[in-house]
């Protein structure tokens, strides 16, 4: 395939271009050419593209990791796909080789690839990707809530470390895209009691309508005393989707509790190590994940939870800049790009 297409490039700090750029080819013996049909728009694009540094990518990568395509082309060693199998993409492919990978903890892996950070990813049309970064889904699922697939297998990756049991009450700290995610994913594993704290009303109208039981205005209603009245000792989880809110999540659990952070966040947190020791408190970091995009496509083709109700809008790609701007400003819950939608 020849030509060029429209993508959204990072160019540096600050400055993400449409511009175009030539279709990508299959080169590699594993590579597999998607005919991209929806990318989500991630929190980690956005600080990806708005930090000093650009993070983890490089300048004149096309960003995008949420996403499903069609196979359009492969390479002769990709022998599990063929053209026209529609597919979801685990963007953080590990090596496999190194001493993490070995140890079994790939979400740690010393080289671990980032597609659409230093990597082309797919704010565009087409996309090469390494076939064993591809999972199938049914064509039955949406393509704006199968995009939702890469998030929501991070979601599991972290239900999964603080084991939520039937009738656990769990506290939900940020009602972004993965705070109204956990609120049905901990529901729909049997949490008795879901209580959500979020200062932006849009926010909160969202967690509501995904089913979370008690929603709080943190800045007109004091969330420990709301957590007390509701389970008298605390409640069993804390999940900090913000990642700033450690010191908060520590206050609403009960002693042997457990705190999940989950949002990526440079704040500096103060927490006395005695008071964690004296209530054998557990504190579990998690990020992306390693195994769970199956799960996750059961999920979403199972209807198990109302994805649909994340996505506030579907644009197409030469408004992106438009939708991150809805984003940065809380004026969206999710934003999809589809590459192919006209004006």
């Amino acid at each position: 395939m020849q030509g060029t297409m429209l993508a959204a490039v990072y160019e540096g700090p600050g400055h993400l271009a449409l511009k175009e750029i030539p279709v990508p080819a299959v080169r590699q013996d594993d590579d597999v050419l998607l005919r991209v049909e929806a990318c989500g728009i991630c929190g980690s694009d956005l600080g990806f593209i708005d930090g000093p540094d650009g993070g983890v990518g490089a300048s004149g990568t096309v960003v995008g990791h949420e996403l499903v395509g069609r196979v359009a082309s492969t390479g002769p060693g990709a022998k599990h796909f063929a053209e026209g199998d529609r597919v979801v993409l685990d963007p953080c492919p590990p090596c496999l080789r190194c001493t993490y990978c070995l140890m079994g903890a790939p979400t740690q892996c010393d080289n671990l690839t980032y597609i659409g950070y230093g990597v082309d990813g797919g704010f565009a049309p087409y996309m090469i990707a390494p076939s064993q970064t591809l999972h199938r889904i049914s064509t039955e699922v949406p393509a704006p809530v199968a995009a939702l697939a890469e998030p929501l297998a991070c979601v599991l990756h972290g239900l999964e470390k603080v084991d939520v049991r039937p009738g656990d009450t769990v506290v939900v700290l940020g009602a972004g895209p993965i705070g109204v995610l956990y609120v049905q994913m901990v529901k729909a594993v049997g949490a008795g009691k879901v209580i959500i704290s979020e200062p932006s009303a849009m926010r909160r109208d969202l967690a509501r309508m995904v089913g979370a039981d008690y929603v709080v205005d943190p800045k007109a209603e004091d969330l420990q005393d709301v957590v007390m009245r509701e389970t008298s000792v605390g409640a069993d989880v804390a999940i900090d989707t913000v990642g700033n809110l450690l010191s908060t999540a520590l206050e609403v659990i009960r002693r042997k509790g457990a705190v999940l952070l989950f949002g990526l966040h440079q704040a500096n947190v103060t927490i006395a190590p005695w008071e964690i020791a004296l209530t054998e408190k557990r504190i579990l970091g998690t990020l992306i994940q390693s195994h769970l995009f199956p799960q996750a496509i059961k999920v979403l083709e199972g209807g198990i939870i109302d994805a649909q109700r994340v996505i506030s809008h579907v644009l197409p790609l030469s408004r992106i800049c438009e939708g991150m701007e809805l984003l940065r400003q809380q004026r969206a819950h999710k934003v999809v790009i589809d590459p192919w939608a006209s004006e």
